[in-house]
C-alpha cells in the first residue's frame, strides 16, 4: 500500500511539473515510453492531455488543457486538476528521480509479467520462441528504435552524408516538389542548414 501511495504521489509531481516547466515536460516525453507508466485515473488522463496538447503545437496552459477536458467531456476531472496544479506535493524537486521510480516500476511490471506468461503457459515453449516473446517485451523497455550514438558517430555520420550531397551522390531530405522554394532552402554546395532540437519542439 506504501509503495503504490509513493507512486501516486510522484505521478502527481511528475504531472505538476510538467505543466509548469515546458523544459521539464520535454524530459519526460523522451523518458517515458509508454502511457502506462501512469496508473493513477486523473494522472494518465492529463498525461495524454499534455502529449496532444504539445504535439499540435501549444503549450500546456490551463486553458489548453481545461479545454481539452471539455472537448472530451472529462467535466468532472476539471476541479480535480485544477487542485492537482495548486498542491504542494512532497519532494517537488526530486520530480527526476519520481520520473525513474515511474518508469523503472513499469519496466519491472512488464518483464515480469512476461515471465509468468512464459512459464506459466499450457504449452511448452521452445527457447526460441521464449526469446522471442521476452525480446518483444524488452524492445518496449528499452526503446530500442533509438539508437544512441556519441557526438563522434553522429559527426562523422553527418560529415560523409554531406560529402554525398556535394558529390551528387544523394539527394538532400529538405525536398518539398516546390522547385523555387527547394533552390531557397535545400543543402547546396554553397548553402548548408543545420536543424537541430529537442524531440517534440517543432523541427518538422
Amino acid at each position: 500500500i506504501s509503495a503504490r501511495m509513493n507512486k501516486e504521489t510522484y505521478e502527481m509531481n511528475v504531472i505538476k511539473q510538467c505543466f509548469n516547466d515546458k523544459n521539464k515536460l520535454l524530459y519526460c516525453l523522451e523518458r517515458i515510453k509508454s502511457n502506462d507508466v501512469f496508473t493513477d485515473e486523473l494522472c494518465s488522463l492529463l498525461w495524454k492531455i499534455f502529449q496532444v496538447i504539445n504535439n499540435a503545437g501549444q503549450e500546456v496552459s490551463l486553458s489548453t488543457v481545461v479545454d481539452m477536458l471539455e472537448e472530451t467531456s472529462n467535466y468532472s476531472k476539471i476541479d480535480p486538476f485544477k487542485d492537482l496544479i495548486a498542491s504542494t506535493q512532497h519532494d517537488e524537486d526530486k520530480w527526476k528521480y519520481h520520473v525513474f521510480y515511474m518508469t523503472e516500476h513499469w519496466s519491472r511490471s512488464l518483464i515480469e509479467d512476461a515471465c509468468r506468461d512464459i512459464l506459466g503457459g499450457k504449452e511448452a515453449k521452445s527457447s526460441e520462441q521464449m526469446s522471442e516473446m521476452l525480446n518483444m517485451v524488452l524492445n518496449d523497455v528499452q526503446n530500442t528504435h533509438v539508437h544512441p550514438v556519441s557526438f563522434k558517430e553522429a559527426y562523422k555520420t553527418t560529415l560523409e552524408e554531406i560529402r554525398e550531397i556535394y558529390h551528387g551522390l544523394k539527394v538532400p531530405m529538405l525536398k518539398t516538389g516546390l522547385d523555387k522554394f527547394d533552390r531557397v532552402l535545400s543543402i547546396s554546395r554553397k548553402k548548408y542548414y543545420l536543424l537541430a532540437a529537442q524531440k517534440k519542439i517543432g523541427k518538422t
